[in-house]
């Protein structure tokens, strides 16, 4: 008998009673997402919902939604919140209990949440429309950055999600295996960041870049690889930015590369599907001690950073670099 071994990341999910038939859909997702991957990521994700997953029990000073908070919601690794037509029932601490449930898991896990509103038709009578108004009003607050970002479900926003937190679990248990192995060998260079903002020499692209870095938790940088292109998409486009970045990503590894910002790894051969001959690509890394100060300074340096990323919104990009 051939098995693997993989580690377990639960995945709650969250949604008020009008998403059923969604909630069903996103369980098959999940499914057919550790089909494909799970061996090769070692990796399983495990679909957690409360009616599923909870038995009935009587509880003193409890109401449900509590039980739930306590026996599901903080014992889960990622989170997925869908919203409809309708916010759900409230409790006596939120206006629903799905919103308790962004409540309790964001106050230590606000990067693992997805929240995603499906394409809904406004009700036609009073009573429903004032409850999708409900829903409507806490879209916008997520616009004015409440809880991050959002999304329109739909299948492959599923899916992309799942990947990315796959990804970021991944790297940051590499990240903590190499940490053990190498942090009193590599020199932090965070420092060459820093002074680079400060000094105001860093350019948008660059900072952009390791922001990506950093905060989808990529380490090391590809350059054959289709996955790191799309992640890097993604991001733009979640985050307001143009996706022709991805396009200078090449250039940019290698204008960090000379700044002695990112390391070399290795270089990786591809074949070029139109003429099959190979090509040779530069990986790059940002070395343990750089990544764990990256953190540091995205937080200590906030407003030049936002000056220069905000640089990147407004530039245009056209066939010859910018910069």
């Amino acid at each position: 008998m051939l098995g693997f071994k993989a580690t377990v990341l639960k995945l709650f999910i969250a949604s008020p009673g009008d998403t059923v038939e969604e909630r069903d859909q996103i369980e098959q997702i999940v499914h057919e997402w550790n089909d494909l991957n799970s061996e090769r990521e070692k990796v399983m994700v495990l679909p957690i919902r409360w009616e599923k997953s909870i038995s009935p029990e009587y509880s003193l000073g409890e109401d449900g939604q509590q039980i739930i908070n306590k026996k599901l919601l903080i014992n889960s690794d990622i989170i997925i919140m869908l919203f409809k037509s309708k916010l759900g029932s409230p409790t006596s601490r939120a206006d629903s209990g799905t919103l308790e449930e962004l409540a309790v898991f964001s106050k230590e896990n606000a990067e693992q949440i997805g929240i995603f509103f499906c394409e809904a038709i406004a009700p036609s009578n009073n009573a429903d429309f004032q409850e999708y108004g409900k829903v409507l009003s806490f879209r916008e607050t997520l616009t004015k950055g409440s809880y991050g970002l959002y999304g329109t479900y739909s299948i492959k926003e599923v899916e992309n999600f799942l990947t990315r937190q796959v990804a970021k679990y991944t790297t940051r248990l590499e990240l903590e295996t190499e940490n053990q192995k190498s942090r009193n060998i590599e020199k932090d260079k965070s420092h060459i960041i820093s002074n680079s903002i400060e000094k105001r020499t860093l350019r948008p692209d660059e900072m952009l870049l390791l922001k990506f870095m950093y905060t989808e938790g990529h380490n090391t940088i590809g350059l054959s690889s289709s996955f790191i292109y799309n992640t890097y998409s993604t991001f733009l486009k979640e985050n307001g930015f143009k996706e022709k970045y991805k396009d200078l990503l090449e250039h940019t590894c290698d204008r960090l590369f000379e700044r002695g910002i990112l390391e070399f790894l290795e270089i990786e051969e591809s074949i070029n599907p139109y003429s099959y001959e190979s090509e040779q690509y530069p990986q790059y890394k940002l070395n343990i001690k750089t990544y764990d100060g990256l953190g540091g300074i995205l937080d200590r340096d906030k407003s030049n950073i936002d000056e220069l990323l905000a640089e990147c919104k407004i530039m245009d990009i056209g066939d010859d670099l910018p910069f």
